[in-house]
């Protein structure tokens, strides 16, 4: 990485560590620095990438973050939890519930998988068939980092139609407990979702379908919730970073 003397970085943008998933810069010169999240994957690395990234923020003092997820297909939800804990000041879940059926099918498979725990895999096999389970989990609470750690400026995040699953989760919670404010497009998939799935091959064909045995509702998704993540500034995906950087300068000019 190239180093800049202070006084040359006024109205340049600063390309800091990037990691294979996610990346970001800083441009000092808007006060604001942009993370790019392109899939929710690689748990243990992301957690060593948001501890660098705050860190730097905070030593730039930079006052506005610009959260990418337009190319973001989703992955492991723990990062999105991962990424609220600097965000949030206050214990959150991002699901409210999920539903699951259990059935001889989804019994039969499970048995044979290879990679599941033991008690994941008994407590499948011991439902019985044509059941609907309800777990609550508005109360299966993460808590936020301290607040020394925690991002306390303007955030804006921006979403697509190629927003999807986790990475859609995660800005659902967004709007939910007020982080930021979301720009762009409806997100893909549905704030009400499928969710864990089996496989299962067709006896003629050999086709394999995937078949969701569990309905997933994120956090204030109601039943009749069949959308995505609607956008609180509806604007063009392509030009919803350009939007926010504008939104940033009226930001920055009426606190100045």
């Amino acid at each position: 990485m190239k180093i800049l003397k202070k006084s040359q970085t006024k109205n340049v943008t600063q390309q800091a560590r990037k990691f294979e998933n996610f990346s970001y810069i800083l441009k000092e010169d808007k006060n604001c620095a942009v993370l790019t999240l392109n899939s929710f994957s690689g748990l243990k690395s992301f957690k060593t990438f948001l501890n660098d990234f705050f860190s730097t923020i905070k030593k730039n003092n930079i006052k506005n973050l610009v959260i990418d997820l337009r190319e973001n297909g989703g992955g492991n939800s723990q990062l999105g939890d991962e990424l609220l804990s600097y965000l949030i000041s206050e214990p959150f879940t991002q699901y409210e519930k999920t539903l699951t059926k259990y059935s001889d099918t989804q019994k039969h498979f499970t048995k044979n998988l290879t990679d599941a725990e033991d008690k994941y895999r008994q407590n499948i096999l011991e439902k019985k068939s044509g059941t609907v389970e309800t777990t609550d989990k508005s109360n299966s609470l993460t808590f936020p980092k301290k607040l020394e750690q925690r991002f306390n400026g303007n955030v804006l995040i921006l979403i697509s139609g190629q927003t999807f699953s986790s990475a859609a989760d995660f800005a659902n919670a967004c709007k939910y407990y007020k982080v930021g404010t979301t720009i762009g497009e409806e997100t893909g998939g549905s704030v009400v979702s499928a969710g864990e799935t089996i496989q299962i091959v067709l006896p003629h064909s050999k086709l394999q379908l995937n078949v969701s045995t569990s309905k997933d509702y994120n956090v204030g998704a109601r039943t009749e919730s069949r959308h995505g993540v609607k956008p609180h500034v509806k604007v063009s995906a392509s030009k919803a970073l350009d939007y926010a950087f504008k939104r940033i300068k009226k930001l920055e000019v009426s606190t100045n």
